[in-house]
């Protein structure tokens, strides 16, 4: 019968330490992205409080607007023909 080929033991430990860096690797990069992740979802909660808070300062502008026109429309037919 033929011999079975078996790699040296240090082949299969350099393998092996190889698989378990490349683990770790993976492992860290998991952590980087869930962390990257987290701060971009308070990144967008900010975004989204000043996008709120922009748009009911535009809604008083607006409103504020609209008074005025209503004013200088009251003072064109009221005043004038006073």
């Amino acid at each position: 019968m033929g011999q079975i080929f078996r790699p040296p033991i240090s082949a299969l430990q350099s393998e092996r330490d190889g698989l378990v860096e490349s683990k770790d690797d993976a492992g860290k990069n998991v952590h980087e992205l869930a962390k990257a992740k987290k701060s971009l979802e308070q990144q967008l909660e900010e975004q989204k409080q000043l996008l709120e808070e922009t748009e009911d300062e535009l809604q008083v502008v607006e409103d504020g607007k609209l008074r005025l026109e209503v004013c200088l429309l009251w003072w064109v037919w009221f005043g004038i023909s006073n």
